[in-house]
């Protein structure tokens, strides 16, 4: 009995080692296993915050893009196209039959000054003659057009017949004010080539 109990001890025994052989092989696999898997989550983890940062990135500048443009759009909007150049001279009639003003405008160059490809200046000669308050309200109107524009050479003086320069107030004895101005408004080139 002897014999067979050992031989019972050695088959548990090899059984046992069976046992533990293919436990540890299929930890060993499982192991590689997950490693792999989890190296794989790892690197498309870090794929994933880089393209939500690119992605954050692009939304930035779009934002910016659209914001940019926006601005763009007002600017342009202030900037009359030669061939609309008529509404300018339109709002400036306006701006003085509601100041009370009686106006004399014309061009003063017929050559237009280019600033660069897109941008240049048409210049006019502006004469506003009315009592004091309503040429200032005119010089006020004329400085906040919707257009951008560029008042040069202002001059201001008293209707008598020496059309004497006045620096104060006081020393006009005259109910006629007359102003006399250089107006440059900008215009887009893409009108003429």
């Amino acid at each position: 009995m002897n014999k067979i109990k050992q031989k019972t001890y050695f088959n548990i025994l090899i059984l046992f080692a069976v046992i533990i052989a293919v436990f540890y092989i299929g930890n060993f696999y499982l192991i590689e296993t997950v490693k792999s898997l989890s190296s794989e989550a790892i690197s498309k983890k870090q794929k994933i915050e880089r393209l939500n940062e690119q992605s954050d990135q692009i939304d930035d500048i779009r934002i910016g893009y659209e914001y940019m443009q926006e601005e763009m759009d007002e600017v342009s909007n202030l900037i009359v196209s030669y061939s609309n150049i008529v509404d300018f001279i339109i709002e400036i009639e306006n701006v003085a039959r509601e100041s009370e003003v009686d106006l004399n405008i014309s061009i003063s160059n017929k050559e237009r000054e280019y600033l660069d490809d897109n941008l240049s200046f048409v210049g006019y000669s502006v004469e506003a003659v009315g009592d004091f308050d309503s040429v200032m309200s005119f010089l006020v109107y004329l400085e906040n057009l919707k257009y951008l524009n560029k008042v040069e050479n202002l001059r201001m003086y008293d209707s008598s017949n020496n059309k004497k320069d006045f620096a104060k107030l006081f020393e006009v004895d005259s109910s006629e004010v007359i102003l006399n101005a250089s107006l440059k408004i900008y215009v887009k080139n893409e009108d003429v080539k």
